[in-house]
């Protein structure tokens, strides 16, 4: 009788081998996704207290908009905006941005567009009704904001999804690759002590050859 009782009690308490596995899994994939997060986002410790206030805007138009939507605005705090659309196939075309708030240098930005290669460095990717897709991008603050603060950023690819996240000039994209840009995260993130000034992004320099005109 005990035998039976001890049986019976194992029975009822041991669970499927399938249900230990599928719980195994979960939590290395919960794991993984934690893991991954602080690979891509080292930056999410706080930064200095004393940094000013700022905030970063930036407006998108997307394709067949005639004007760039409403600006929104990364303040500091670590916590990513968004511009753009995903898995509706809509290419960026326009980007704009710009410094607000207790210092207002600056920012520049530098796109690699369709049929033009990398344009000049400024505050403004991509072309006016033009109709080309924004490929590739690359964002950096610059002045008393880039003492302070950190850009990171990550752009939404076509076939691709989010891509990994990039920091202060580097590409974020495929330039070249025949790929739309569709949205793009960014998020301004405090130093944690004070440095040198950046001077700003080191432009690219490239020559397309266009159909029927030439480089």
């Amino acid at each position: 009788a005990a035998a039976a009782t001890t049986a019976a009690t194992t029975a009822t308490t041991a669970k499927p081998a399938a249900a230990t596995a599928k719980e195994a899994k979960a939590s290395a994939a919960t794991k993984l996704r934690a893991a991954v997060k602080t690979q891509e986002d080292p930056d999410n410790a706080a930064g200095d207290e004393t940094a000013p206030s700022i905030k970063l805007g930036v407006s998108a138009r997307i394709q067949g908009k005639k004007k760039l939507a409403d600006e929104v605005y990364a303040k500091g705090n670590g916590k990513a905006v968004r511009v753009g659309t995903m898995g509706k196939s809509l290419r960026l075309e326009q980007l704009k941005f710009r410094i607000t708030g207790d210092v207002t240098d600056g920012v520049q930005v530098q796109a690699y567009v369709q049929g033009v290669g990398w344009q000049a460095v400024g505050e403004n990717a991509g072309l006016v009704s033009a109709g080309k897709r924004i490929e590739a991008i690359r964002v950096m603050l610059v002045g008393t904001a880039s003492q302070w603060f950190n850009v990171r950023y990550r752009a939404y690819m076509q076939d691709s999804a989010w891509g990994p996240w990039k920091r202060n000039g580097a590409i974020a994209g495929a330039a070249g690759d025949g790929k739309r840009m569709e949205a793009l995260e960014l998020k301004l993130l405090k130093k944690k002590a004070q440095t040198e000034a950046s001077s700003g992004i080191v432009g690219i320099r490239t020559r397309t050859h266009v159909q029927n005109l030439g480089w």
